[in-house]
């Protein structure tokens, strides 16, 4: 890991674990490189207006925001689908750390999580593709919900 000696900067989870990113970042430090991450989303169009509306105080102190990420599944039109329901995978990690991006950019780190996750079909069919039809097995949660607690102020602009 970080044998070519370059800088990494990327939009996925570090890892899947605490001890697995920890390990990620020994390894960046012993190679003597940094490695960055934020989800590709961040400062987009949306997120910056939000910015606006919020640092001219146009709707006073925020205090909840709410995300969904709606979707019957990747097994729909990926040709290619078992990323999507392998531990590594799934919505929470695949697509989690863009819905994450925006509060945490616009209320500032978060303190405390609470969250629930679930498996709502063990297998999926595949919808697309020579393996339309075929089961495709789950292994991780598929939905997944949890409430955020900031710890205060927003953060600053970009």
């Amino acid at each position: 890991m970080f044998t070519a000696g370059e800088h990494v900067y990327g939009e996925k989870p570090l890892a899947t674990t605490a001890a697995g990113a920890r390990a990620v970042l020994a390894a960046a430090d012993a190679a003597g490189v940094a490695h960055g991450l934020c989800a590709g989303h961040g400062p987009g169009h949306g997120v910056q207006s939000a910015r606006t509306v919020l640092d001219a105080g146009r709707i006073g102190t925020p205090v909840a925001v709410t995300a969904f990420m709606v979707t019957p599944g990747h097994e729909r039109w990926r040709l290619v689908p078992e990323f999507s329901y392998r531990p590594g995978g799934g919505p929470l990690s695949d697509m989690g750390p863009y819905y994450l991006t925006a509060p945490v950019t616009l209320l500032g780190p978060v303190r405390t999580v609470v969250g629930m996750a679930s498996t709502s079909r063990p297998v999926r069919p595949v919808g697309s593709g020579p393996r339309a039809g075929a089961g495709l097995p789950v292994e991780v949660a598929t939905h997944v919900t949890g409430v955020l607690k900031h710890e205060g102020g927003r953060c600053p602009r970009w």
